[in-house]
């Protein structure tokens, strides 16, 4: 869209190159596991170079203070999940995988909640229920 063409191509390049590295190092310690997080350290480079590449480029940040609540939220639910799976439930069943969703699902939309919503936020949330009412309805 900006016309950057050449530095998408060297992003690119930057993640393929960083991609087989990755790979090349964590598969044989890792397994399946080296391959997810020689992918998700790409990823994450790949992205957060993007995000210094529009800053310097057009002195844009499209985040703001917002986007840390999600995150908050996400940590703290991964907290009760590590908690609960230490302390009441073990095993590898399915009732204990459903269990442990609804948890971190709960806990999730409750630290959500405690932190705060934003206006749009709000305004999501009023057109998703106004869409089920309607649904609901007929």
């Amino acid at each position: 869209m900006t016309g950057k063409t050449g530095l998408k191509l060297i992003n690119t390049v930057v993640v393929f190159g960083l991609l087989v590295g990755l790979n090349l190092l964590l598969i044989p310690r890792w397994g399946l596991v080296g391959a997810a997080t020689a992918s998700a350290a790409a990823n994450a480079l790949v992205n957060l170079l993007r995000l210094v590449e529009v800053y310097i480029l057009y002195r844009l940040l499209p985040y703001n203070i917002g986007f840390l609540k999600p995150m908050a939220a996400g940590l703290i639910a991964l907290a009760a999940g590590w908690f609960m799976s230490r302390r009441f439930l073990t095993g590898e069943t399915l009732v204990f995988t459903a269990i442990n969703i609804a948890v971190l699902l709960a806990v999730y939309a409750a630290a959500i909640m405690l932190l705060g919503l934003d206006e749009e936020d709000r305004a999501v949330l009023s057109r998703v229920g106004g869409r089920l009412q309607a649904k609901f309805r007929r």
